[in-house]
């Protein structure tokens, strides 16, 4: 069986920035999603313009961070946004917290490319952000989303394209439970993770959720020791198992950052890792890097791991991290918030190698073996969620920009030294990035199908393809792509 990473886009020539959007009131980020020319769509939420108290706020920004265009999305009360991703179509979805309607209503909203609005619905899931201040929205291969949300349940819902519910499970604990993030698995599965007081060994442990397609739950488990233990959100990694991030009280009075590798097939616990930064780390977020390792986002702090549980860098962040994404590029990409006029969104981009002179700083966290009890458990049923159309008004607000941190130019040689052969996604395809003369390339179904065989040259090459997964091998070279 091949080795394999996930491979993603290749953009040269973006520089390193950290940089803040916002207005004369709050403007708060959770998540950033990367664009296909390139950019980043963030997401959150402002008071300074909009309809009612708060509204979403969605921000586009060129691979610079150069601000390109600024959406409002709201009800007459509080409309917080939590999540965005790019569709199919090039437009957004976005998921998050609702006052504005009937009750406290998980919102989802979609656009066109340039932030129009298309449709809007709210879903009588109660929103997880209140809970857990994590997201809850992720795109399905097959064009829809998976939405998780509850209020002392955890409550995985699955949506077409439109919006329309085509089915939703409770995890039904008998005590308090709740989500944090969800992810759709190369199989086509999803993965939800959150904390349970249901089960475990503490007053509260990690719960892991692995579903099939059609929403049964393939096998679940929690893992904690005697004290607290809250997952926020999870990574399908290259080897086909996956990381799990949190915070733990089990090893020191405060928040420690607990990070688990989970083996996807039945939810061993394969290592764990804890670290001490001393104070509070209850957001995190974690992704899979292009360089097959993985990089954690707690808060004020950014870390990179490899798949054996070494750490490999640590770094303090100068802006208030809640979401983490990996640009076309591969480089990493943190949104939250910062306060150069009051509170603004706050972006920031780095390379895989953390270093950012001027700009981040080096952590050194104590690293200690975090491996907690686990043990299997029996959840899942049927339940039914409703909607209801609804029209956010919609505005057009003028953000300053402000550099939190001086731009940084990066070469192409420096970003991707040692890579000779780099795979990433593009519209009808994939395209390989070679620094190899001549090499040949073959790719596979994921049942080990050939279904391309060719050559490379040096430079950029294009296949096309239709959607899936694909493995691919190009002389030493190998991994995974997922055309979307």
């Amino acid at each position: 069986m091949l080795s394999l990473f996930v491979s993603t886009c290749v953009m040269t020539g973006s520089p390193l920035f950290a940089r803040a959007y916002g207005w004369s009131g709050s403007e708060h980020a959770h998540s950033v999603a990367p664009t296909n020319d390139g950019g980043f769509a963030i997401i959150g939420r402002t008071n300074s313009y909009g309809a009612g108290y708060d509204d979403f706020l969605l921000v586009k920004v060129s691979s610079a961070g150069v601000l390109e265009w600024t959406r409002t999305y709201g009800g007459t009360g509080h409309d917080y946004g939590m999540q965005v991703f790019q569709t199919q179509d090039m437009g957004y979805v976005m998921a998050g917290y609702t006052g504005s309607y009937i009750g406290y209503y998980t919102l989802l909203i979609k656009t066109s490319s340039s932030g129009t609005l298309q449709w809007a619905k709210a879903y009588n899931i109660y929103p997880a952000w209140w809970v857990t201040w994590e997201g809850y929205l992720y795109p399905a291969s097959d064009g829809g989303f998976v939405l998780t949300g509850g209020n002392g349940e955890i409550i995985v819902a699955k949506l077409s394209s439109g919006g329309a519910i085509q089915w939703a499970k409770r995890i039904n604990g008998p005590n308090d439970d709740s989500p944090g993030h969800i992810i759709e698995t190369s199989d086509g599965g999803f993965v939800v993770v959150g904390y349970t007081t249901s089960w475990g060994s503490g007053p509260s442990d990690f719960i892991v959720v692995k579903m099939a397609p059609d929403g049964s739950v393939q096998w679940a488990r929690v893992y904690g020791g005697p004290s607290y233990e809250r997952a926020l959100s999870v990574a399908e990694v290259a080897d086909g198992n996956m990381v799990v991030v949190g915070y733990t009280g089990t090893f020191n009075p405060n928040d420690d950052i607990l990070v688990l590798k989970v083996s996807m097939s039945d939810g061993s616990l394969i290592w764990g890792r804890a670290f001490d930064a001393g104070s509070n780390e209850q957001a995190c977020d974690v992704v899979a890097t292009a360089d097959n390792c993985v990089a954690i986002l707690c808060y004020r702090y950014l870390l990179k791991m490899d798949l054996s549980g070494n750490l490999l860098w640590s770094r303090r962040i100068p802006i208030s991290g809640y979401g983490l994404t990996n640009s076309t590029d591969g480089d990493l990409v943190v949104a939250g918030y910062a306060s150069p006029n009051n509170i603004d969104f706050g972006l920031l981009r780095v390379g895989l190698d953390g270093n950012y002179s001027g700009c981040l700083s080096n952590w050194s966290p104590t690293v200690m073996d975090g491996a907690v009890a686990s043990s299997p458990i029996t959840v899942g049923e049927d339940i039914t969620v409703s909607s209801i159309d609804v029209t956010p008004e919609v505005y057009t607000p003028n953000l300053v920009t402000t550099n939190i941190c001086t731009p940084v130019d990066v070469s192409e040689e420096e970003r991707w030294f040692g890579r000779e052969v780099v795979c990433f996604p593009v519209s009808g395809g994939l395209a390989f990035n070679s620094q190899i003369p001549e090499i040949t390339l073959s790719l596979y179904s994921p049942d080990g199908r050939l279904v391309y065989s060719g050559h490379l040259r040096k430079g950029e090459n294009r296949i096309s393809l239709g959607q899936g997964v694909y493995l691919w091998r190009a002389g030493d070279y190998k991994g995974k792509a997922v055309v979307r």
